[in-house]
């Protein structure tokens, strides 16, 4: 049992001031019998409520007859009680003690709800920090999969011509692929490995025909999926990509070759 909880509950208040049905205040004699905790706490209520009130009235009595707020209301059942004698000047004095009561109960509570209000948000942040680490995996993911499915649609597609593009001596591990459909002449580059471009350059890929100079065929964004270019006419032979400056160049960089292949049969 969470005695803290319990004790925050003000239950034990009310049992201090009577204000339980019987079968609550068999309940919670039963539990401070069992939880030194809570008779610890009980007791120190107890202390607390042995003040008396001018005429006889303990500080008990005088509590269960009052509501938070309400001090006029508390001054009237006092002074309309025929059983109580009591002047307006001497309960006035006891108010203090009582707001001060009050004031350490709440205190309590309060702190006590504090910190597991803290302990909860702290809870939730670490939650909300593996739930979102988990969300970006996923979307990851599902991107690479989306990548996959459209790249797998475009080897599949009967109309294009593939040719793979392998690295050169200025990067061997490089390569990409070129779709050319055969129909529309449109082009499509998947990106696959190409190293980073450096700041302010851009590749450029190229299309290339037996005895003729390099025809741009667009320049690609540094991305895994798969992109359209330009459309090439002609019977090219052979597909480049070359490293230039940003937004390309007009005539190839040929010594700046990254990845290049030929068409098999076309």
């Amino acid at each position: 049992m969470n005695t803290q909880s319990y004790i925050a509950s003000g239950v034990l208040e009310a049992y201090a001031l009577g204000k339980l049905s019987e079968a609550e205040k068999i309940d919670v004699e039963r539990l401070v019998a069992i939880y030194p905790e809570l008779k610890a706490y009980l007791d120190r209520l107890n202390e607390q409520s042995k003040g008396e009130v001018r005429g006889g009235m303990d500080l008990k009595e005088a509590l269960s007859k009052i509501k938070e707020s309400e001090r006029d209301a508390f001054i009237r059942v006092v002074e309309d009680s025929p059983n109580i004698q009591i002047k307006r000047m001497n309960t006035t004095s006891r108010w203090p003690l009582i707001l001060v009561l009050l004031l350490i109960t709440s205190l309590a509570m309060n702190v006590f709800f504090y910190g597991r209000m803290k302990t909860s948000q702290a809870k939730i942040k670490e939650v909300g920090a593996q739930n979102s680490e988990m969300a970006y995996k996923i979307e990851s993911e599902l991107e690479e999969i989306d990548h996959l499915k459209s790249k797998m649609a475009h080897f599949l597609n009967t109309n294009n011509l593939h040719v793979r593009m392998s690295g050169s001596d200025l990067s061997p591990a490089a390569y990409a692929n070129v779709f050319w459909d055969k129909n529309t002449k449109a082009v499509f580059l998947s990106a696959d490995n190409l190293p980073k471009p450096p700041k302010g350059h851009q590749y450029q890929l190229w299309a290339i025909e037996e005895g003729k100079a390099p025809v741009d065929a667009g320049v690609i964004e540094y991305s895994p999926w798969i992109q359209q270019l330009k459309t090439i006419e002609g019977t090219v032979k052979t597909f480049a990509v070359t490293l230039e400056k940003e937004g390309g160049n007009a005539v190839a960089s040929t010594d700046q070759t990254y990845v290049i292949g030929n068409l098999e049969n076309y």
